[in-house]
């Protein structure tokens, strides 16, 4: 079963000649909803190599969301857990988008567990 999808959408070839030609989607990464996460949400960010950077509702090891990066290799892209959200206190189900400083270092708006009030969760890539 897959519990969320990254994906591209490409411009029809050139080759098409009518308004009605489809968008052409490629499939980056299928979440499992296990330790890699499940149901992401927000949009996703772009650092300067041109990996993807988001977040999921849940999954990870607490089942508390995860910070995922997904990157291109030569086999593929492939995703990275950053974070994995165990709750109270470093937050649960996070949301929005992340923002990398001039320094490199994605900063997640996140819930606390316990005190239902929102924060903010940094990471360095």
């Amino acid at each position: 079963m897959v519990y969320g999808t990254v994906y591209k959408l490409s411009p029809p070839p050139s080759v098409c000649k009518t308004s009605l030609c489809p968008w052409v989607e490629t499939i980056l990464y299928q979440f499992s909803g296990g330790s890699d996460g499940k149901n992401p949400n927000g949009p996703v960010t772009f650092d300067q190599a041109g990996n993807l950077y988001g977040v999921t509702g849940e999954g990870g090891t607490a089942n508390e969301g995860v910070v995922y990066e997904v990157s291109q290799s030569q086999s593929g892209w492939t995703e990275s857990v950053l974070h994995s959200f165990t709750g109270a206190p470093d937050g649960k189900s996070p949301s929005l988008n992340l923002v990398f400083d001039s320094a490199g270092t994605c900063t997640v708006l996140r819930i606390l567990a316990v005190r239902q009030r929102t924060g903010a969760e940094r990471f360095s890539s």
